[in-house]
C-alpha cells in the first residue's frame, strides 16, 4: 500500500529530523505494525473515517 521511493527508513537525514523544531516534538521512530491490530482497535488510527478507508482499500487489494 506504499511505494518506498527512495532512502532507508528511519536514518534521521529527512525533514522531519533536521527541522529546527524537531527537539520540541519528541521522537520520530517508524515501526512495523499488524493490520490485523488495526482491524482488532489495539491500534487506534484515527480518525475513524482513515481507519475505516484504510482497512476497505486493504482487504480489496488482498
Amino acid at each position: 500500500m506504499v511505494k518506498r521511493v527512495k532512502g532507508i527508513i528511519g536514518t534521521g537525514k529527512g525533514p522531519e529530523f533536521t527541522d529546527e523544531s524537531y527537539e520540541k516534538h519528541g521522537e520520530y521512530i517508524a515501526e512495523m505494525i499488524s493490520i490485523k491490530d488495526i482491524a482488532n482497535g489495539k491500534i487506534n488510527l484515527v480518525p475513524l473515517e482513515i481507519k475505516e478507508k484504510f482497512l476497505k482499500d486493504f482487504y480489496t487489494v488482498f
